[in-house]
């Protein structure tokens, strides 16, 4: 079981919390258009990635670091595409 910051934090009231405001970012994102890493839907929500139902442990760091890093590559590589193909 998690850590539940003395029961203040239940597990499903904090990924419901977490899902709302993904969904609320994601929105915000698209109506500024600004890229969006969704990482909600993308990592499990265990032990093996979190200490307890909000911070993540170095496994979930990690994974978290990685898939930022690649889709900022991927956008990168996405904008060359596009500005060559522009001129």
């Amino acid at each position: 079981m998690f850590y539940d910051h003395n029961g203040t934090c239940e597990i499903e009231s904090c990924t419901k919390a977490c899902g709302l405001k993904n969904a609320m970012f994601q929105r915000l994102a698209s109506e500024f258009g600004v890229p969006f890493v969704d990482l909600d839907g993308t990592i499990a929500k265990d032990r093996d990635h979190f200490v307890d139902a909000v911070h993540f442990n170095p496994a979930g760091m990690e994974f978290v670091a990685t898939r930022v890093a690649n889709f900022v590559v991927d956008e990168m590589v996405l904008a060359r595409r596009l500005r060559s193909v522009a001129t």
